[in-house]
């Protein structure tokens, strides 16, 4: 008897506490912050969208570079092997270009 009477006082006062506890926090506007956290996650998720932006157009702009740069050599190369391969601009002695056949060419 005298257990079920300290249980239910026991109870009552928890009832009570956590009734006092539950009105205060939703009555106290120093905890409300959850606007804030938002606006944090929102201004991390924007900023790493932007880095990935940027690195995406770094690497597309370095790609395009890069082949640009391969277009030219490879032009340049078969432009090269075309000359040297030409009889007319070989020197006499060797398999070198001549000097001479390349200002005859070039004009005045």
């Amino acid at each position: 008897m005298v257990i079920s009477l300290f249980i239910s006082s026991l109870l009552e006062a928890v009832k009570k506490f956590v009734k006092t506890v539950c009105t205060s926090m939703f009555r106290d506007e120093r905890g409300v912050l959850e606007p804030h956290a938002d606006l944090l996650s929102v201004a991390l998720a924007v900023i790493g969208f932007m880095v990935l932006a940027a690195l995406m157009s770094q690497t597309y702009l370095g790609y395009e570079d890069r082949s640009f740069a391969l277009e030219n050599y490879e032009s340049a190369s078969l432009l090269a092997k075309n000359l040297a391969e030409a009889p007319v601009l070989k020197a006499e002695t060797s398999s070198l270009l001549s000097a001479a056949a390349l200002d005859e060419l070039s004009g005045p």
